[in-house]
C-alpha cells in the first residue's frame, strides 16, 4: 500500500500542534517556520520515545513519513506540503 499524503500529514499534526486530540487544536508557535530537516529530526525523536517507553505504535507510519520528507527535493515541495497542514488548522 502506497504512504499517503493524508498519513503524513497526521503524523506531521502529532509534532505540529499543541494538543492534536483537540477539538481545536492550535499550531505550536515555535515550529511555525520549521524546516525540512529541523521537521524529520522531531518526528524521529518522536518515534524513539515512543520505541524506548515502549508505547505500542505503528512506527513505521514515522519511518515513512521522515523518507518521504526527505525525498523532498525543493524547498517549494516542502513548503506546499506545509501548506497544506496549515490550511487545515487556520488560526
Amino acid at each position: 500500500m502506497a504512504f499517503s499524503e493524508v498519513e503524513m500529514l497526521e503524523v506531521i499534526s502529532e509534532i505540529m500542534l499543541v494538543d492534536p486530540a483537540s477539538e481545536t487544536p492550535k499550531i505550536k508557535e515555535d515550529l511555525k517556520d520549521v524546516n525540512q530537516h529541523q521537521l524529520t529530526n522531531l518526528i524521529i525523536g518522536l518515534a524513539n520515545s515512543y520505541h524506548d517507553n515502549e508505547i505500542d505504535v505503528d512506527l513505521d507510519k514515522y519511518k515513512q513519513t521522515v523518507l518521504a520528507i526527505k525525498d523532498i527535493k525543493s524547498d517549494s515541495d516542502f513548503d506546499t506540503l506545509m501548506d497544506s497542514f496549515f490550511a487545515a488548522y487556520p488560526e
